[in-house]
């Protein structure tokens, strides 16, 4: 058996999804693999917020006799404006998330999975640059990247869905939508 954590914000956690099940129990249900997962996505959450909590959250679910992966996925908060200004500015998220992967590399395979996109096309333009840098830092740690923004603005039922909702969050539908990208 192999124990996968995911660790990120609120579309990890799959807000708006009525079956509770989001990407992350979806994919892991299609997968048929032996898995134990740890769902560690909380909502409203920035890159910072995540690299405060995320070593000693995951380290209590460690288990000597499995091996385990980590899965990474975030960024949509860090690009959020408030009061005229980004949550977390582009090179902070970087560098928090080039620190965050390269501390999990320590303790098993790691895949960071990019941000979705949102109904705000501004927000999406912000998220095109932060995408590509994360897309980099990842290249540069060796560390597999699967950017999902580009692929899901063009996808009909995740830009339905998120539309349909508070603009942000798709309901299980967008959700599958997600995880059959991941599944790729």
């Amino acid at each position: 058996m192999m124990r996968v954590l995911f660790v990120g914000d609120r579309f990890v956690a799959g807000v708006g999804d009525p079956a509770y099940a989001g990407w992350v129990g979806r994919l892991c249900a299609a997968s048929r693999a032996d898995l134990t997962l740890s769902n560690l996505g909380v909502r409203q959450q920035t890159s910072v917020e995540i690299a405060q909590r995320w070593h000693a959250e995951a380290v209590t679910r460690w288990a000597n006799d499995a091996p385990y992966g980590l899965v990474f996925a975030f960024g949509v908060n860090d690009v959020v404006e408030q009061q005229g200004m980004l949550r977390v500015g582009h090179e902070e998220s970087l560098a928090v998330t080039r620190l965050m992967l390269s501390q999990a590399q320590t303790l098993g395979p790691v895949l960071r999975i990019g941000p979705p996109p949102v109904a705000d096309s501004a927000l999406c333009a912000r998220l095109q640059g932060l995408d590509a840098g994360f897309a980099g830092v990842a290249q540069g740690l060796g560390v597999p990247y699967l950017s999902v923004l580009g692929p899901l603005l063009r996808h009909e039922t995740w830009m339905q869905q998120v539309a349909l909702g508070d603009g942000a969050y798709p309901t299980g539908e967008g959700y599958a939508a997600l995880a059959e990208l991941e599944a790729g």
